[in-house]
């Protein structure tokens, strides 16, 4: 019971760090380019690189991303395989019925549905 709240703990931070649109937007570039220094990604997504910095600070605290010093500068990337178990993990919270065992609905029938 305590590692599924403490599981529960660690997909609402990474929600959390994933709903904002900057860092949203930070995510996918990395994603897309690789590793990027700070001023690298404040330039392509025309923001300060304090801010940027910011929303880095909150990705790697919620381990969306990691850093990696090369020389003066700090690069970011993204975990991919980290990423994807976590997607796979919310997917599984969220469509989990508490009372089947954790095994997953395979219909929507006879469940209340709110409109």
């Amino acid at each position: 019971m305590a590692d599924d709240v403490l599981d529960e703990k660690a997909l609402i931070r990474f929600m959390q760090a994933l709903g904002s649109e900057s860092r949203f937007r930070i995510v996918r570039l990395l994603v897309e380019n690789g590793s990027l220094c700070v001023g690298a990604i404040a330039c392509r997504l025309e923001m300060t690189q304090s801010a940027i910095s910011q929303h880095l600070r909150i990705l790697e605290e919620a381990g969306v991303v990691s850093s990696e010093r090369m020389g003066m500068r700090v690069h970011y990337q993204v975990d991919e395989e980290l990423l994807g178990s976590s997607l796979a993990r919310l997917g599984v919270a969220l469509i989990k019925d508490p009372g089947d065992g954790g095994e997953q609905p395979t219909s929507s029938k006879g469940r209340n549905h709110v409109h």
